[in-house]
């Protein structure tokens, strides 16, 4: 689990990626201010296998479109997919 290895490296002053968000239902992800996120972040499921499920963003366009790693656009609304 991320956000337990989150709390294990915080706790022992080990430095790591921040979280920004913690989705903990499917409303959350709807709820989100995603205009809020940073130019560049990695939108990561909790538990996943063999960086499935992993979106890596570059750039920022606009308020809420981005560029991905792989140099396609990807919207707000794409991210809550």
């Amino acid at each position: 689990s991320k956000i337990q290895t989150d709390r294990v490296l915080g706790n022992a002053k080990v430095a790591h990626p921040k979280i920004f968000k913690k989705f903990r239902s499917p409303n959350d992800v709807y709820d989100f201010d995603w205009s809020t996120l940073p130019d560049a972040f990695a939108l990561k499921p909790s538990r996943g296998l063999g960086g499935d499920g992993i979106v890596v963003v570059k750039k920022r366009f606009n308020e809420s479109t981005w560029l991905t790693s792989s140099k396609n656009k990807i919207t707000a609304d794409d991210l809550k997919m």
